[in-house]
């Protein structure tokens, strides 16, 4: 016993039980879900251990006819999407390789793989997550305010039972949050963090770029070293490009396609039944008064601002997306990167007003409850079916499914609800 007492009065105990936590609640259901996007990123590390290289011809038969997340440049079969989920999924499949696991025949293995490589990407997410909120709130409301961050949010539905883009961006993202928060010498690796989730999701410029500013204008003895720790992982990914795409720089093989319609698209990620932010986790509705009121900067410290600016800049460029959805996937998929930044959002609110008032608290623990509830249903629930209407009409896979979106009768809650509640009641009858 001495030795646990000894263990857990050191610093780094509490960071190593919340990714404990976070990890064995991510991977309690033994459920991966995630759309093809995510298929480069299992193959990946085969093709590494027995290729040595990072494309995947020796997986495809018929290179006229590619699944969309491949694409033939010069009889070369290479991935649509980023390689860096791929990059850190290869780690646990060369340990598995080592120990003898056959990882070319038996696809169980590595979809079982991938989703320990996820959830363990999503709960270090968590644990960076807990070391910013420290600087900003008291330990335990930050051990709080990081478990919200990891059940009451999609880092649970999305990020951490897929090998997607969504938890290396949100664990890089933490992370830099955390630097830049700490105002000291290590504020410069924060360029390396940003830099990686860029090139992970190209659509974190928006995240990165106010951050980057910020560095500059208030921290301008530490920008030249941020801007070399930027600049690190560039030369590989030149290199990529260069060998596999004979481009000086690729970083996503889809166009962005555009609505001429931005208020819809917001309308829909923010309160879509199916799909919006503030149906799925209510209980960010606290971040935005603080966030709007970072927006001037006499009200908190200059950093807040640069993190409201980067989150409405990722909710503007994918509320004017056509697929503002984000695809056959669960709840608000697209803004899963605000949502570190939201939750230090959410702490503001709670130490500014929610904590000073009972009515505030009530509604607050209501909203917890309902968030963390959305989230059970998409880690144990999902797909409910919701998305199987448009599959055999190509001229509905957009329009139709929009208008479904706002249907708050029939929707994705409510279908993987029935379900939920029909498989409870058919293990009571059993009892």
């Amino acid at each position: 016993m001495k030795y646990l007492d000894y263990f857990l009065k050191k610093p780094y105990a509490t960071p190593f039980f919340l990714f404990l936590i976070a990890f064995c609640i991510f991977v309690a259901g033994m459920r991966y879900m995630a759309s093809g996007d995510a298929i480069p990123a299992i193959l990946l590390p085969i093709s590494l251990i027995h290729e040595r290289n990072l494309d995947f011809n020796e997986f495809v038969k018929n290179k006229n006819h590619l699944p969309y997340p491949f694409r033939n440049v010069n009889g070369r079969i290479v991935s649509n999407f980023p390689i860096l989920p791929g990059l850190l999924n290869t780690p646990i499949f060369l340990l598995a390789y080592f120990f003898g696991m056959s990882l070319q025949q038996m696809a169980k293995w590595r979809i079982l793989l991938s989703l320990l490589s996820a959830a363990a990407i999503a709960s270090l997410s968590v644990v960076f997550m807990y070391l910013a909120l420290k600087i900003i709130t008291s330990r335990n409301k930050a051990i709080f305010f990081s478990l919200v961050y990891a059940l009451a949010t999609s880092a649970w539905s999305v990020a951490a039972i897929g090998i997607w883009q969504h938890g290396p961006s949100i664990m890089f993202i933490t992370a830099a949050l955390w630097l830049l928060l700490r105002k000291d010498r290590y504020l410069p690796y924060s360029g390396l963090l940003l830099s990686l989730a860029f090139f992970n999701r190209p659509s974190n410029l928006l995240i990165a770029l106010p951050l980057t500013i910020y560095v500059f204008l208030h921290y301008r003895q530490y920008f030249r070293t941020y801007l070399t720790a930027a600049l690190l992982p560039v030369p590989f990914f030149l290199s990529y490009s260069y060998v596999y795409f004979n481009k000086p720089l690729f970083i996503y093989g889809f166009p962005l396609d555009l609505s001429d319609n931005l208020f819809a698209g917001m309308a829909g990620s923010l309160f879509s039944p199916s799909h919006g932010i503030f149906i799925f986790t209510p209980i960010l509705l606290f971040s935005a008064g603080p966030l709007i009121k970072s927006l001037s900067p006499k009200k908190y410290d200059i950093f807040y601002t640069y993190l409201a600016v980067a989150a409405m800049a990722v909710l503007l460029l994918h509320s004017q997306r056509l697929d503002w959805y984000g695809g056959w996937s669960y709840s608000y998929r697209y803004l899963v990167e605000t949502l570190p930044i939201l939750t230090i959002f959410l702490v503001l609110a709670w130490e500014e007003n929610i904590s000073k008032k009972l009515y505030l608290r009530f509604i607050f623990s209501f909203l917890l409850l309902w968030s963390v509830y959305t989230q059970i249903l998409g880690a144990y629930i999902y797909p409910s079916g919701f998305d199987n209407y448009s599959l055999g009409d190509p001229k509905c896979l957009n329009e139709c499914r929009i208008k479904r979106l706002w249907n708050f009768k029939d929707n994705e809650i409510t279908r993987c609800s029935t379900i939920l509640f029909a498989k409870t009641w058919g293990n009571w009858k059993k009892l």
